[in-house]
């Protein structure tokens, strides 16, 4: 027969994966076509079919309702196994092999479960079960009950009950009857050596058996001395249907019975019994069809005792010394079916049938009195009853912005948008885009529609415009690193120190490179190029300004004139350092934690989630350290403009470098809260960006190297610069810082020393000063003794200088 045949193949290849291909049952179609998609993969809805007729039955009534009038894909999964490994399958655990291995915590699971629905759980001897992965795990959930009742229990033919009443007018329906002379009538334990072969494959010594056979009486036990011969022969299916039950009642109630189990063969091993009139017991359970084709009687046991069963575990030993409980049956499912197919959810929660149901779909079957197919017998109980099972059936969600997915261009330059146009999540087979395939009515697919780019084109209006504008400053910093290299000799430049005036430009150069960057589509190579390219652009323009400067303040802290050299390529140390605590910041930075394209979802009204590309890193620590690092440097050169303001400004740009980190700090104030803390779009982020670059590079380079430039175009300079030739810079003489004196000199190799000159100096300061005094004794020409400030200008004129620098400072006497 077909269940029987489907059985052997179902034990021979522990499970058989089966989608539904026959013809339809319902006349109506579906108005929608619904899909189960988990994690983004399409997926049919996996129904579990246990190895007894109610089972595979009530799960294909849902199954053709899931398909004919839900819309979804379904597939049977035929188990032979029922019983507390349907709680695993569901769960998803990875092993069917080994189930027991299976932990709701450290089992790693499916992401799509071996099967998603059981109809038909049988509570008694699967408490442990529902526990662990109903209430504590909440892996398996609770559908709710099928509304069908089942009990378990001990049979024999009921041919052998009259026959024993008939003849000897004994009752043998009833427990008691198995501890007397009765079972000489029964078919004995280890007499079928074919049976005793299929046995010892189920059954092992670790589940308490010998041979294969479970003797509950030491009488029966030939390893302890029994004689399996005295003992009665009750068949059943698996150790794992109601696990631990038969064992414990036949011991406690001290019956001569002894148990096999028999798998699949059980179903032909008790027909052939019966068709050769031999007296036997089997354990099953009711509703269920086989019953009725075996014609079979149950035997009464001690009533049933809930607290007995409360304290039992599926060991073979244990309390259990009274019959089965009447069990509800119970529908579990996989949980997430609640948020991925709820229509199937709510059909399967809504499921109910009753125990006449059930007995009229039996009565049909090919196995009971009729000659239907358990999927044929579905089919004719929806046919007949559909005004009951369409009170199951939620009627279809109307459609909304969630039913649709937005398909997004890529970036039109023109016009610095990208078309979005719409499709249903789910279309139908029909391709009829009216409606998706898993709602009906409600809003229909928007037009096309077009939202800004989520970078601002190289090729744009905007992008071209900053693209030149870098371009152009580019260029004009190249001039400029040529022209202060081409005159280095010039007392202007030398003065002002021409190597660090080619880092200022070429920091500014590498900023405009950003911009550049900027305008190019999103990818983790350009996430991983702008900070660099600004960082150290940053470190060259100030770095360099300060390591001059800082070069000078060195001359300058020096009270007791000795001799200081500061070479350039010392100076040029410092400016290496500061190079260096870049390199090291971003080589951190982007080994822990780096920048990437990452794919940012947004809410468009009207449109649904869109997807855009930003260089993210996961936190921003990096980033704020390094901006910290640079105001540091900048409060840095505060105190260092400071320092040498009251210097010539023929050596250092106290004045400029102070307008522009004023400029520096006004602009950071202004443009890093709107970069950072303002949700700016996307060309609003890219002008400010834009601009701050610009200006930036304008400030650090251009307050410093214009005023030079002026000079050199214009060919003036300062008064002492009037003998190039001269070592002397700057002579400064004053009170300040304790009266010292500090001359500045620039040597031949770029060098700054101080000592070298001061001999030389100060015998010509005293010269000067003894020449002046013998002019002030001599009197003046009107008698009076002193001269107006004139007549000292006049004679100071008159003076050869000692040099260059001595007019100017003896001015006002």
């Amino acid at each position: 027969m077909k269940l029987f045949a489907l059985c052997v193949l179902c034990l021979l290849s522990c499970t058989l994966f089966v989608a539904r291909t026959s013809a339809r049952c319902l006349s109506s179609k579906p108005n929608v076509e619904r899909q189960l998609v988990v994690n983004g993969t399409q997926t049919p809805i996996l129904l579990e079919v246990n190895g007894w007729d109610t089972s595979s039955i009530h799960t294909y009534l849902v199954g053709i309702l899931l398909e004919e009038v839900l819309g979804y894909n379904v597939s049977y999964i035929f188990n032979f196994t029922g019983g507390e490994e349907s709680f695993h399958r569901i769960a998803g655990c990875p092993d069917t092999s080994n189930f027991a291995s299976c932990d709701p915590v450290s089992t790693t699971k499916r992401t799509v479960p071996y099967t998603m629905v059981n109809l038909e759980i049988w509570p008694t001897g699967k408490e442990s079960s529902y526990k662990k992965w109903v209430e504590q795990a909440q892996q398996v959930e609770n559908a709710g009950i099928l509304g069908v009742q089942g009990k378990s229990g001990w049979y024999t033919f009921t041919s052998v009950v009259e026959d024993f009443w008939i003849n000897s007018n004994k009752i043998v329906e009833n427990w008691k009857a198995y501890k007397t002379d009765v079972i000489n009538s029964f078919e004995k334990a280890e007499a079928d050596p074919v049976i005793n072969a299929i046995a010892l494959s189920h059954c092992s010594a670790a589940e308490g058996c010998t041979n294969g056979w479970f003797h509950g009486s030491p009488a029966c036990n030939v390893s302890v001395g029994g004689d399996p011969s005295y003992c009665a022969a009750l068949y059943y299916i698996l150790p794992t249907y109601g696990p631990g039950i038969l064992n414990q009642q036949v011991a406690n109630l001290n019956l001569n019975v002894s148990i096999a189990w028999l798998g699949n063969d059980f179903y032909t091993k008790v027909l052939e019994k019966q068709a050769s009139n031999i007296p036997i017991l089997f354990g099953y359970w009711e509703p269920d069809a086989y019953l009725a084709k075996v014609n079979a009687t149950r035997i009464s046991l001690p009533p049933f005792n809930a607290d007995v069963f409360a304290t039992a575990t599926a060991a073979p030993w244990g309390p259990i010394n009274c019959d089965y409980a009447t069990d509800t049956l119970t529908k579990i499912v996989w949980p997430r079916l609640k948020d991925l197919a709820t229509p199937a959810y709510h059909l399967i929660r809504q499921l109910t049938l009753t125990n006449a149901d059930t007995d009229l779909m039996l009565k049909l079957h090919v196995n009971g009195a009729g000659t239907m197919s358990s999927e044929e017998v579905a089919c004719q109980w929806l046919t007949d009853n559909i005004a009951k099972w369409s009170s199951w059936i939620a009627d279809p969600s109307p459609c909304t912005s969630a039913d649709w997915i937005a398909t997004v261009a890529s970036c039109d330059p023109a016009t610095q948008t990208r078309e979005v146009t719409f499709d249903w999540r789910y279309v139908r087979s029909d391709g009829n885009r009216t409606y998706g395939s898993n709602c009906y009515g409600g809003s229909m697919l928007p037009a096309p529609t077009h939202i800004v780019c989520d970078f601002v084109p190289l090729t744009s209006s905007t992008g071209l415009a900053f693209t030149v504008m870098s371009s152009l400053m580019i260029t004009v910093g190249v001039g400029l690193v040529g022209l202060v290299l081409a005159n280095h000799k010039h007392a202007i430049f030398k003065r002002a120190q021409p190597l660090f005036l080619a880092s200022i430009c070429l920091g500014s150069i590498m900023g405009y490179m950003a911009i550049m960057i900027q305008s190019v589509p999103k990818s983790d190579s350009v996430c991983l190029t702008q900070p660099p390219l600004l960082t150290f652009a940053f470190t060259l323009m100030f770095g360099s300004l300060f390591a001059k400067t800082f070069r000078i303040w060195k001359i300058l802290e020096n009270p007791k004139l000795r001799r200081v050299t500061v070479s350039t390529w010392h100076a040029l140390g410092y400016l290496a350092i500061g190079l260096l605590v870049d390199a090291v910041l971003l080589t951190l930075w982007f080994a822990v934690d780096p920048p990437r394209a990452v794919s940012v979802a947004t809410v468009q009204p009207g449109i649904g989630t869109v997807s855009s590309l930003h260089c993210r890193s996961e936190s921003s620590l990096f980033l704020v350290v390094i901006l910290f690092y640079k105001l540091g440097v900048l409060i840095f050169g505060v105190l260092l403009a400071f320092k040498v303001r009251k210097l010539s400004s023929d050596f250092h740009e106290a004045k400029w470098m102070g307008m522009a980190l004023y400029c520096m700090f006004l602009l950071s104030a202004v443009a890093l809260p709107l970069l950072l803390a303002v949700d700016l779009s996307v060309m609003a982020f890219h002008v400010v960006l834009c601009i701050c670059i610009i200006l930036g590079g304008s400030i650090g380079s251009y307050f410093i190297l214009l005023p030079k430039i002026f000079h050199f175009v214009k060919k003036t300079s300062v008064s002492i610069y009037a003998q190039p030739s001269s070592p002397t810079a700057e002579l400064t003489y004053g009170t300040s810082r304790g009266h010292r004196n500090s001359i500045l000199s620039h040597t031949s190799d770029g060098s700054l020393s101080g000592q070298d000159e001061v001999n030389g100096l100060r015998a010509q300061l005293a010269a000067a000063e003894a020449k002046i005094r013998s002019l002030l004794a001599s009197g003046n020409g009107n008698g009076s003794g002193r001269y107006s400030a004139d007549e000292m200008q006049s004679l100071l004129t008159a003076t050869p200088p000692m040099s260059p620098g001595l007019p100017n400072q003896f001015s006002g006497l």
